[in-house]
Parts: C-alpha cells; structure tokens; sequence
C-alpha cells in the first residue's frame, strides 16, 4: 500500500482508506521512532508487534494531540524490544482493547493502569512478564471485569500477591494459567481453600 500510494494523488487517496488497513502484521520487524504513530493513524483494529523491535520517541512531536485514542482491538505485543515508559504510553492511546499479550515484557504499575483502561478487555496475556507487583495488579483486577480469559503464567507472584489475584478476578473467567506459581500456592493452604 505504501509504494501504490507514491504512484499518483488519486492511487495515494486510495490507499489511505482505513478499510485497507485493518490488520497488519509488523512481527519481528525493527520500528523506526515515530513509526508506531504512523501505524496508528491508519485506524488499525488488529496489529501484531511480537518480537517487533520499537523505537523511542513512539511518535513523532506533531503526531502528538491530546486525548488520541486508536481503534485497535487486539495487539500482540509478544516478546517485543520496547521499555516499561514507552510500553505505557503506546497503551495510554488504547481502549478499545479486546485481546492483549505482553508476554515476556517489562511492565510496571503504570503500563497496569494504562491495560486497566481497556473496560471491554477479555483476553489478556502476561505470561513470563518481569516487574508485575502486587499494585498494578490490584488495579487490574478491579477494572477488568469483562475478562474471560487470563495467563499470568511464571509471573513470579508472591503469595499475597496470588491471592489478590484469586479473590479478585472477574466473575466471568473462563480460563485461568498460574502456572510456575508453586511456591506462592505452597506458601498458603487458604489461597487452596479459595481455588477450591
């Protein structure tokens, strides 16, 4: 689409209508700075950025208006190369969300407010992330009360931790991953009593 669009002012009207651009796959690819706001004024509804290697700044100075908000409702950021601050303020331009994976990242107590966002979130994906605290999962599992499916697997959960989440998880889970929580379960036989 993007060299159609270099061919003539008519052939690059064409291609910027948002009907073409609701699914990209930017998957082991390195972003440029900048780039992911160019991405995201396509109007996008699915965008895949696992493995993507992600540039700062995220987006350029003039991109930048105040109260942006994509139409993105599934992005898998999987394994991607971005930091905790840039990770958040992707997120802060997202809440519409459906579907989320931040498998294998960085995250911090603001990237969780920033997920928090995303009311009508049901799917979400923290498997093997580093930095998820017991605060930023409180505030997760306050709001997300859409969720029907949740892997928060080798998160490295203290036990206080696990049963916040336990006793506060959306009513409508379906499907639950605490898997390499072992020793956190073991800690406590009344988080047993509340799983049971």
């Amino acid at each position: 689409l993007h060299r159609v669009a270099s061919v003539n002012s008519r052939f690059c009207r064409i291609s910027e209508d948002e009907t073409l651009w609701i699914r990209m796959d930017l998957g082991n690819k390195a972003l440029r700075r900048g780039s992911i706001g160019k991405v995201f004024s396509r109007g996008l509804i699915i965008l895949r950025l696992a493995q993507a290697r992600i540039q700062s700044p995220l987006f350029e100075s003039h991109f930048v208006v105040a109260g942006f908000q994509t139409k993105l409702q599934y992005l898998d950021l999987s394994m991607a190369s971005i930091d905790e601050t840039s990770l958040a303020q992707l997120l802060s331009t997202c809440r519409l969300l459906k579907k989320l994976s931040l498998e294998q990242l960085k995250i911090d107590v603001n990237v969780c407010k920033e997920v928090a966002e995303n009311k009508d979130l049901e799917v979400l994906n923290l498997a093997m992330c580093e930095g998820l605290e017991i605060e930023g999962l409180k505030i997760m599992m306050k709001k997300l009360q859409s969720l029907t499916a949740a892997n928060i697997s080798w998160t490295s959960l203290s036990s206080e931790s696990m049963k916040v989440l336990v006793t506060s998880i959306a009513s409508s889970i379906m499907r639950l991953n605490i898997a390499g929580s072992r020793r956190a379960l073991n800690d406590s036989s009344e988080l047993y009593e509340i799983l049971l």
